[in-house]
């Protein structure tokens, strides 16, 4: 975003693209199939108010999913040991819950890939950081196979190609995760 400093006005302006990006991802579920004029017709600003604060449509997606994720790791306690994989789990599977209709649009569009993509790279961060003085070669193989495992589940989730519940999906993962990183110990 290029407005470092928001006043209220650039506020209330920036929250208008916001919402008027999320009903067109909504309505066209895909971020190539917003146009600029679209967005700033639909947030009611003149396209220089729309260039004050972004480049383009893809920097609206970008900075969205990239918000959504920073909200979502900021004040997260990180996972020191195994014994804090529940906590971790629970802790995901209830801000999806509570975010569920942002989740929906973002991972039943066709750019979930981007979003995905972040929460992947975040979720490995932090098995990597529980699991660095694991002196097992192949530990960083196994958060990748477990990761991306999880990752796909929620995808299938969200996208409404899975019986299993967040809930479900998330007592399956403690488990998984349970079996693969105490072994590493």
């Amino acid at each position: 975003m290029k407005i470092l400093k928001l006043n209220i006005t650039s506020k209330r302006t920036d929250n208008k693209i916001r919402q008027a990006f999320a009903e067109l991802m909504r309505e066209k579920g895909s971020m190539g199939n917003i146009s600029v004029t679209e967005l700033t017709e639909r947030a009611s600003i003149t396209r220089s108010s729309f260039y004050n604060h972004y480049n383009n449509v893809a920097e609206v997606g970008s900075t969205f999913r990239e918000e959504l994720l920073e909200e979502f790791f900021q004040n997260f306690k990180t996972i020191q040991t195994v014994a804090d994989l529940d906590e971790f789990f629970d802790r995901i599977t209830l801000y999806l819950k509570e975010h569920d209709p942002i989740y929906h649009m973002l991972i039943s569009s066709q750019d979930a890939y981007h979003f995905m993509e972040h929460l992947t790279r975040k979720i490995t961060q932090n098995l990597e950081l529980a699991m660095r003085y694991q002196s097992q070669p192949d530990s960083k193989m196994q958060i990748n196979f477990f990761v991306n495992g999880a990752i796909s589940l929620i995808i299938q989730h969200f996208q409404g190609k899975s019986n299993f519940s967040l809930d479900e999906i998330n007592t399956y993962l403690k488990q998984v995760a349970h079996k693969i990183f105490v072994s590493i110990h």
